[in-house]
């Protein structure tokens, strides 16, 4: 969704990049974290991002610093900094064209790379400025792992648990059987620009963590399909945690929705996750083979 600048986002974004046409720009408003003001130029060489609240504005100088940071290591563009961060949480930032992937479609080959090239970025580039895995996605407590089989259909459930035991295991097993490397938290849709078939660049590294690479394998598998970790992984263990991960994911959804008192489309929740839950059942006895 997008509208016109306010005079004050223009006055602000003018202030730190005087070179562009912010007055025929456009705000989107899609972000959850921040909204963007892109100028009129008929060919924009940036954009000026704003924080939607006062916390999210103190953590923008950090955000702004990780992304510089990567920046030299990776093979495609990330909206580096091309000013400091204004008070309210507003920086200019490099302008990344291209759209989002056509939905469940997608080249394994160079899905594969992607996440090759994440692998491949060094940790001293980013260590200090990642947060911990844990950061990006809920604890399973007993309560939480309760509630998610709980509302599972009867034969959905062996497959929920040991997917359960499969990511306690990869948890146990960081830093020496599972290797580790930069994770970007949300690799897909909107955060991906592409064009021609190729990646652009990837936006909105607010969730990025040292963790398990197949991670990213698994959030690509979200948006380009299951049948991809197969064909992308560089391994049959690394498919196997892709596809744990993603059977994970469904299980947050589920846990979510139980805890929150459930949601009026319930059928339409199991049908969307318990198939992937029940893949990454499979998978689950594969990964603890492999982690043993």
């Amino acid at each position: 969704m997008a509208r016109e600048p306010l005079r004050e986002e223009i006055e602000r974004a003018a202030a730190l990049y005087p070179d562009a046409d912010w007055v025929s720009g456009r705000v989107e408003e899609s972000g959850k974290s921040n909204v963007v003001l892109i100028p009129g130029d008929p060919v924009p060489e940036v954009v000026f991002r704003m924080a939607r609240t006062r916390g999210e504005a103190l953590t923008q100088p950090h955000e702004a610093a990780l992304v510089d940071a990567l920046a030299p290591h990776v093979p495609w563009i990330v909206p580096e900094s091309r000013s400091p961060v204004d008070a309210a949480g507003g920086i200019i930032q490099r302008f990344i064209p291209g759209a989002a992937h056509p939905l469940r479609e997608g080249d394994s080959t160079i899905l594969g790379r992607i996440v090759a090239d994440l692998m491949a970025v060094p940790h001293d580039a980013y260590a200090a400025l990642v947060g911990a895995p844990w950061d990006a996605e809920p604890e399973w407590t007993q309560t939480r792992s309760d509630a998610a089989i709980d509302a599972l259909d009867p034969d959905v459930r062996e497959s929920a648990a040991a997917v359960l035991a499969a990511v306690r295991e990869i948890e146990d097993a960081a830093r020496s059987a599972v290797p580790q490397g930069l994770v970007h938290g949300d690799l897909a849709g909107r955060n991906m620009h592409w064009r021609d078939g190729e990646l652009v660049g990837i936006l909105d590294w607010d969730k990025a963590s040292r963790w398990d690479p197949a991670i990213n394998l698994a959030h690509l598998s979200l948006w380009h399909g299951q049948d991809v970790i197969d064909e992308a992984a560089p391994d049959e263990f690394f498919a196997a945690r892709a596809h744990v991960w993603n059977g994970a994911f469904a299980l947050t959804r589920v846990a979510d929705a139980a805890l929150r008192g459930g949601v009026k489309t319930w059928g339409r929740l199991l049908r969307k996750t318990q198939p992937r839950i029940v893949r990454a059942g499979e998978a689950a006895g594969t990964c603890l083979e492999l982690l043993r």
